[in-house]
């Protein structure tokens, strides 16, 4: 027997027809994520690095590698970092906007000495060996034990990539883009950057194979946008066929909010069933956000399935019991 959903229930989901403004898709915010609950944390770190802003201030590009390194500082916890090693840090960036890569190096050398482990450090030092030589072995294993601690940088898996590529670590290669997945998957202007870097190496087949996932993914993400205007016009027909297409291609990617988008318009076409595959491959990425694991519970209620709707339910009210709608 089919269940039916209520109009409270439609209430709690939050749309009675579809919507546009469950199209808004929401930036990545990974790098700053959990910023102002560290931010007591950081006001030291904060001061210590206050000379690095200013001394970078004449140039643009210093000043966002400092405010990058401010904001990856306050948004984890981190070992201490002592007054030393932030002056050392800061002098060494002095040294370099004024052209002094050597002093540069030298001062960082001293600094890591001095706060031992400390992965900010580590991650500078090698993008400045990088700087002096793009093939230096030195480089390479900074990048290699900065590139988990920093996977959103914007220049070190590339750097990482092309040092690989210039010493003949060919073998490493293949690791090092299926760790980037995810990033490719969801950042086209990086994934062509990757591309870019092989072909200048010559690794033209990797290159080739990556061009063509990357051509599959833009396609199917053609074919989602379509599929989100025609469900947002009521041809259902036509969105469940671009939907289809879209997925085929591999988009969206599971781990993607995109995928709960999906899910959203699958629900206000009445898919129930389909809207709680795409709800349950969400929720698999992002198990705290209860609320759509409350919009998955509704589908199966809508479907029939009241045992696997009373277990999302169950699970809504551990997770925010202060929820009035699954109860």
């Amino acid at each position: 027997m089919m269940g039916r959903l209520c109009e409270r229930c439609l209430r709690a989901f939050g749309v009675r027809k579809p919507c546009l403004r469950l199209l808004c898709i929401r930036r990545d915010r990974a790098l700053t994520a959990g910023f102002s609950e560290t931010r007591e944390k950081g006001a030291s770190m904060a001061c210590a690095l206050r000379r690095l802003a200013d001394s970078a201030r004449k140039s643009f590009g210093l000043f966002v590698l400092a405010f990058l390194l401010l904001t990856a500082l306050l948004s984890q916890p981190r070992p201490a970092l002592t007054p030393q090693a932030a002056q050392l840090f800061n002098s060494a960036v002095d040294a370099f906007n004024a052209g002094n890569l050597d002093a540069a190096i030298q001062r960082l050398r001293q600094a890591e000495k001095a706060a031992p482990g400390y992965p900010d450090i580590g991650l500078y030092l090698g993008l400045f060996l990088y700087e002096k030589d793009n093939d230096n072995a030195e480089a390479q294993k900074h990048f290699e034990a900065a590139l988990p601690q920093f996977p959103g940088h914007p220049d070190l898996p590339l750097k990482l990539l092309n040092s690989y590529l210039l010493t003949g670590k060919l073998d490493k290669v293949p690791s090092l883009i299926a760790t980037l997945k995810p990033r490719l998957e969801q950042d086209p202007r990086f994934a062509f950057n990757v591309i870019y870097t092989l072909v200048q190496r010559g690794q033209l087949a990797t290159a080739q194979a990556e061009l063509g996932e990357q051509s599959r993914r833009l396609q199917g993400e053609v074919q989602f946008l379509g599929g989100l205007i025609a469900a947002t016009a009521g041809q259902k027909a036509q969105a469940l066929e671009l939907f289809q297409n879209a997925v085929q291609n591999g988009f969206p990617p599971s781990g993607s909010r995109q995928t709960a988008i999906l899910a959203d318009s699958l629900f206000q076409l009445g898919e129930f069933r389909r809207a709680a595959e795409a709800y349950e491959t969400y929720v698999n990425s992002y198990p705290r956000d209860s609320k759509y694991s409350f919009r998955a519970a509704l589908c199966y209620y809508g479907i029939g399935d009241f045992q696997k709707a009373k277990e999302r339910l169950e699970q809504v009210l551990k997770q925010a019991p202060g929820v009035p709608e699954a109860n």
